[in-house]
């Protein structure tokens, strides 16, 4: 009797031991329930917010893009980080790090991409060991922007007087100055053709010396490749004009940019030294033969812009009205910006680069008088925000990009990197 009372008890104590054990897997399932749930629960919100935030990437590209803002990634960036946040907050939800958001840029589409991951503490799945679950996603968008198709006739007026002869750095117009043929800065001076000469320029170019004429060349040449990169379908049309007593076509209005991009511009020749800068008519000549801006919706109503490039000295034969310093055959001063005002009224963006004048040992009496007002005055002859001032080869080249970039930048064509 004693004996089965014992088997009794050992009995009831296994039973104990077993609802224990059993006790303990209930709650662990249960509790791996509830934290799976909780993990569940924080992965959807996570996933909302990530597809809400590349949306609002996307969106945010967009209107940055039609509006011609500059960077556009950033604002992207932006505006999906504050879409997380947002949604987020809303759902009562925190993250310890900050999600990896990257935006792209291909052609005309953007991309956003964001991925989240995250290691949040059990609650009751810790007692089976599981002290953490990782909760992690991504999340990505896309948008081609299709921009309208905008009609440019860019004019490009590149001063060629004798002045732009000057060599294009100190070392040059040191080279100039020691040169045998030449023994000046300048590399402006003609020659008698005829019997078979050869003009300074030309010495200067097959000694290796490069001139400012030279380096706006290649300046022009480098703009127009950006033209080229951003032309759709011949929508982009462009001129080369030289700019001394007239402007003279160079490379009339064309679809073919190549060739005003291979056009090399050469120093206009004069028979003798005489005054070769003559605002008024050649501005006057570009108002003419350019005419009036349309609204760049179709090719013959397009857009229209003007470069003009010089170093702001007018030195005509004749007397104009701008003239402050009168000799002979020079009479010389400023630019008058009233000869601008026409083709700006004309609806044409008028960009000027002043490329400072550097006067040569002996002629200060001829321009000290009006050089104070050579920038002021080309700079109101511009439009609005495109004037520009260089004076270095690297420096004319980015000025020259700059200018075209501020012309895009009334249009919806925005320049890529």
């Amino acid at each position: 009797m004693r004996e089965r009372r014992r088997n009794l008890a050992d009995q009831s104590g296994n039973v104990t031991i077993i609802f224990s054990l059993a006790l303990v897997a209930m709650l662990g399932a249960a509790g791996a329930a509830i934290d799976y749930a909780r993990m569940v629960q924080q992965r959807t919100s996570f996933t909302a917010a990530a597809d809400s935030a590349v949306l609002a990437a996307m969106t945010a590209a967009v209107a940055a893009e039609k509006n011609g803002k500059g960077g556009i990634a950033v604002l992207a960036k932006q505006a999906a980080l504050d879409a997380w946040n947002s949604n987020l907050s809303r759902d009562e939800i925190a993250m310890a790090t900050s999600p990896k958001i990257r935006i792209k840029h291909a052609g005309s589409a953007w991309t956003a991409h964001l991925q989240f991951e995250e290691d949040y503490p059990t609650t009751f799945m810790s007692i089976l060991g599981l002290t953490s679950m990782r909760v992690a996603g991504s999340a990505e968008a896309s948008s081609t922007i299709e921009k309208a198709k905008e009609y440019w006739d860019f004019n490009v007026a590149v001063d060629d007087s004798s002045s732009m002869g000057i060599g294009a750095t100190q070392a040059d117009m040191d080279s100039l100055i020691a040169n045998p043929a030449i023994k000046c800065a300048f590399a402006c001076h003609v020659a008698d053709y005829a019997s078979g000469g050869t003009d300074s320029a030309s010495i200067a170019r097959a000694a290796g010396i490069k001139l400012r004429i030279d380096v706006v060349d290649e300046a022009v040449d480098s703009m127009v490749s950006e033209l080229v990169a951003v032309s759709q379908g011949n929508n982009i049309r462009a001129a080369l004009w030289g700019l001394n007593v007239t402007a003279n076509p160079l490379v009339p209005v064309t679809a073919k940019l190549a060739d005003v991009r291979d056009h090399s511009i050469e120093l206009y020749r004069t028979p003798q030294s005489i005054g070769n800068s003559n605002y008024r008519a050649a501005i006057g000549r570009l108002e003419t033969e350019i005419g009036k801006a349309g609204d760049g919706k179709s090719p013959v109503n397009p857009k229209k812009a003007l470069f003009i490039v010089t170093d702001g000295i007018h030195d005509s034969q004749f007397k104009e009205s701008n003239s402050v310093v009168d000799q002979t055959d020079h009479h010389i001063g400023p630019m008058d910006p009233a000869f601008c005002g026409q083709i700006k009224a004309n609806g044409v963006i008028l960009g000027v680069l002043y490329i400072d004048y550097i006067t040569p040992a002996g002629y200060e009496s001829a321009i000290d008088p009006f050089k104070s007002d050579v920038l002021p005055s080309l700079k109101a002859c511009a439009s609005d925000g495109m004037f520009f001032n260089a004076t270095t080869p690297d420096g004319i080249a980015a000025a020259m990009k700059d200018m075209l970039a501020a012309a895009f930048g009334s249009g919806q064509i925005r320049l890529t990197n």
